[in-house]
């Protein structure tokens, strides 16, 4: 899942006019501050749809935010399944608090992905990589869910990434 560095763009939900054409539901749960509601341990479930492969696959296991003085790292480790390949994964981000409620999620090497902002419980992003555009929905569904889904379109992919996170 690691992209490399590349140029980034993030809005808010209230500055991303078509994210109900990503599904995205009315806000749930209003998060008051990030790096409280994040930390801790999180079940992880992930589907993958690869159009372009024409390939599903998954994803089980566990997500921990734990903090940090510049806010949160961010694991998550478990067994993906994608197509005839069954293995361990896992991914590394940091979450750097910038607010109570806003954060800069970046790679491990500190290059910046994307902005998450969950104040009203919905925040979209767009991350460049390469000349792939993901648009990303991170809804706060209640206290103890988190629902991430990227949808990514360009030369190389088409695919679908939805991500549930549970206590």
């Amino acid at each position: 899942w690691r992209h490399p560095p590349s140029p980034l763009a993030a809005t808010s939900s209230a500055d991303f006019p078509d994210h109900a054409a990503l599904g995205v539901a009315a806000a749930m749960f209003s998060v008051r501050n990030l790096g409280e509601y994040l930390a801790g341990d999180w079940h992880l479930e992930r589907s993958i749809v690869d159009r372009r492969q024409s390939i599903r696959g998954d994803l089980a296991g566990m997500a921990t935010f734990t903090r940090i003085p510049e806010g949160l790292d961010f694991i998550e480790e478990g067994t993906f399944r994608f197509g005839a390949h069954a293995g361990p994964a896992s991914r590394r981000y940091k979450y750097v608090l910038l607010s109570d409620t806003d954060a800069e999620i970046r790679f491990t090497d500190g290059t910046h992905f994307c902005h998450v902002n969950l104040s009203t419980g919905v925040c979209c992003a767009t991350h460049l990589c390469g000349r792939d555009t993901y648009v990303g929905t991170f809804t706060a569904r209640s206290a103890t869910g988190l629902d991430v889904e990227w949808r990514v379109s360009g030369p190389r992919k088409d695919a679908t990434i939805r991500s549930h996170y549970r206590r």
